[in-house]
């Protein structure tokens, strides 16, 4: 049976990526290839399996995506209150809070929180708005802070 090869060019082409792509993940494992002379080649089954691959790769990329994406039809207010709470600890869950916000996994762009020490009754009050998910997401964050 004889094998069909790719040059790094026809498997840029084929792909849609740039050739010092296809290089990089010849030399990262990625594509399977073998060097002929002082070329690389890629058989039919190996860019095959490669595009199947990258394929499920970004199918999987998409159902994450899916599944953080907020719907904008929907906004939610809430007031936490956080009892028997010391300075410390109040700024301590504030920055917390602050990184959850600054994360990347999530879309917050149009949510809101913000937090006020009550020092004379020991409480920290969080005010949040934003997507259901937010919401929840803030208040398991929370959860686990205080525990």
């Amino acid at each position: 049976m004889i094998k069909e090869y790719y040059t790094v060019q026809q498997v840029a082409a084929m792909v849609g990526l740039h050739e010092k792509t296809v290089q990089r993940y010849i030399r990262e494992g990625r594509i399977k290839a073998l060097k002929i002379g002082k070329s690389w080649r890629v058989t039919k089954k190996d860019l095959d399996d490669f595009t199947l691959m990258s394929k499920e790769q970004t199918a999987h990329k998409e159902s994450n995506t899916q599944r953080i994406k907020f719907d904008n039809r929907m906004m939610v207010s809430a007031v936490m209150d956080i009892d028997d709470c010391d300075k410390e600890e109040a700024i301590r869950i504030s920055n917390s809070l602050s990184a959850v916000m600054n994360s990347r996994n999530f879309d917050f762009h149009r949510c809101t929180f913000h937090t006020q020490y009550l020092e004379q009754e020991d409480k920290l009050r969080l005010m949040l708005w934003g997507h259901p998910q937010f919401i929840e997401h803030i208040m398991a964050s929370v959860t686990v802070l205080i525990h």
